[in-house]
């Protein structure tokens, strides 16, 4: 007696698994485009074409639940991936940890936050919307999207994303990235770019334009970047930057954690470091770079050719300069004078630790 075959059977329990994995495409047209997504990871690559087009692959149990929504929202055209449940699980979060937005019905969130000058300030769990918590484990609605989007060059892409990863590489065209809990990695991308992260690091390598980092939490890592205008604020977390050329100005905030950046090319710097010591050494002539630093060592390198009006005073920690200084007033705590042909202005304040002016090259 024959055998009943059971490739049918398997066939379909196979299907929905299939299915599952199978990427769905969609186009959206527009010079400016959005995209909201709670959990998954995010690949950004210049397309090709007129319209963006991104393809979706669903994921976890209850990944079929998920409802990809287009249409205009806020005047601009987006596609939401709305997530029906208000505890979302994506196991990639890790255990036990856990992170709570506020998601409006169409599956729209973050809108709420932005001030009068279209920029972003920072995540917060109220405002517009249901509270959704999305958790690593537990009881919930298991789902989440992976993305890669294609963006043609001059098309602004706004991306909304809670959890998960973003990595975007060689775009040309404004790239705005607002994510809760999320690792974000940009490289070799042209335009503005503005990143801002709650909580996660965030890597920018290669990438030219103006560039606005904000980071609740998380390390910043910058490197080889030839930005017009460059802002970096850090609530708690290190910044590493290396090979940083700023034609207009550049600004550095970080409340805690040590900043050390070398072969920077910025002549008209702001840097305030709130606990933990900043090392920055400078590949060219300064115009005006001002220092505040709340606690930790302080050290600046230059090259030999820098000139400046120094005013360089601390709290509690000693005065070094590795340069020649023409003084007009010195205590124990506070140095005034003049280095090389004094056109440039630098001020350091510290509140306590050291002030040392680093001649390049000098290895002590």
């Amino acid at each position: 007696m024959p055998r009943p075959s059971i490739l049918p059977l398997l066939a379909l329990l196979a299907a929905p698994a299939l299915e599952a994995q199978s990427a769905e495409s969609i186009a959206l047209k527009g010079a400016d485009v959005a995209i909201y997504n709670l959990a998954g990871v995010v690949r950004v690559e210049r397309g090709s074409g007129r319209d963006v087009s991104v393809e979706v692959r669903r994921g976890g149990n209850d990944g079929a639940r998920l409802k990809l929504e287009t249409g205009e929202v806020r005047g601009r055209q987006a596609l939401r991936i709305v997530y029906d449940a208000d505890r979302v699980v994506y196991p990639k979060l890790g255990r036990w940890s856990n992170t709570t937005i506020n998601v409006a019905s169409d599956g729209t969130f973050g809108d709420s936050r932005r001030d009068s000058e279209d920029r972003w300030k920072g995540w917060r769990p109220w405002g517009r919307g249901d509270r959704v918590r999305i958790s690593g484990n537990g009881d919930g609605m298991e789902a989440w999207a992976d993305l890669v989007v294609r963006v043609p060059q001059g098309v602004t892409l706004r991306l909304r994303h809670a959890v998960g990863e973003v990595h975007a590489d060689g775009t040309d065209g404004r790239l705005d990235i607002d994510v809760a809990t999320a690792a974000v990695d940009v490289a070799n991308t042209k335009g503005a770019l503005v990143v801002d992260a709650g909580s996660g690091a965030v890597s920018v390598t290669g990438s030219s334009g103006e560039i606005s980092l904000d980071l609740g939490s998380g390390s910043a890592r910058l490197s080889k970047l030839a930005a017009t205008d460059l802002a970096v604020d850090v609530g708690s977390g290190g910044v590493t930057g290396d090979n940083i050329s700023v034609s207009g100005r550049f600004s550095l905030d970080a409340g805690s954690g040590s900043c050390e950046l070398t072969a920077l090319a910025a002549r008209r710097s702001r840097i305030d470091v709130g606990s933990g010591g900043l090392r920055a050494e400078f590949a060219t002539d300064v115009d005006d770079l001002d220092v505040d630093a709340g606690s930790g060592s302080v050290t600046l390198g230059f090259p030999d050719s820098v000139g400046a009006e120094v005013d360089i005073e601390t709290g509690s920690g000693g005065i070094s300069s590795d340069f020649a200084v023409q003084v007009n007033r010195t205590d124990r705590h506070r140095l005034v004078g003049t280095v090389g042909d004094g056109k440039g202005r630098i001020h350091v304040g510290a509140g306590s630790g050291g002030v040392r002016l680093r001649k390049l090259g000098n290895t002590k």
